[in-house]
């Protein structure tokens, strides 16, 4: 996936106005998941997005442990908005993500995330429709 396809995608799915609040929801999100995966799997998964998205998983101090509200909290402080509007840019940057990465890479992040991590995802706990994708 190209980035303007990959930025527009995004702002469908989240609502944002504009490319710029587009590209803060994406980095705030992407910089918040790269710093809960190690160094190698956030390189994996930034190397499947286009080089101006993925880069935003590798430029963070990783392999940090925090909890599902932690992620949508920080995700919500970078993006300088409330959390319930955090929560679906995340969830719609993450939608966009799962759109444009093998699911292998996919299975790979989400080993290191906790069970929880999985509500960001549009399968949800349903292993299947990533299976069958």
């Amino acid at each position: 996936m190209k980035y303007d396809e990959f930025l527009n995608r995004v702002r469908e799915r989240a609502g944002t106005k504009n490319e710029r609040e587009t590209l803060i929801a994406i980095e705030s999100t992407l910089k918040t998941l790269g710093e809960r995966l190690t160094d190698k799997e956030a390189a994996h998964l930034a190397g499947q997005l286009p080089p101006d998205i993925g880069r935003f998983l590798t430029v963070v101090d990783t392999n940090k442990s925090f909890d599902l509200e932690t992620f949508y909290e920080n995700v919500a402080r970078r993006e300088l908005i409330d959390q319930p509007i955090s929560r679906e840019h995340a969830r719609a940057v993450l939608a966009v993500v799962e759109e444009t990465v093998s699911p292998g890479e996919l299975r790979d992040a989400l080993a290191q995330l906790p069970d929880e991590f999985l509500d960001l995802f549009t399968f949800g706990s349903d292993w299947r429709k990533l299976e069958s994708r």
